[in-house]
């Protein structure tokens, strides 16, 4: 089978990990990190390098402006 299908079958299982699970009331972030290493497993990508590459830059980047917003969020639910 060539790469690229499989790392699409990667893609596409990576998806239906995350959605299954989220749809029990897994915690998101931690699904989004194993989908993560399911498509880099399936990718042929060494999994430390892609976690803490571009994976890490977005998921800090999405935790400083959650982090931002929920702390608004609960200033004007207690206020």
């Amino acid at each position: 089978m060539s790469p690229e299908i499989i790392s699409l079958i990667g893609i596409l299982l990576g998806l239906a990990f995350f959605m299954a699970l989220a749809c029990y009331g897994w915690n998101i972030i931690l699904l989004g990190i194993g989908a993560s290493v399911i498509v880099a497993i399936f990718g042929g990508l060494n999994v430390v390098e892609a976690l803490t590459g571009a994976y890490s830059a977005g998921f800090v980047s999405f935790w400083q402006k959650s982090s931002i917003s929920s702390a608004c969020f609960l200033c004007h639910k207690f206020s």
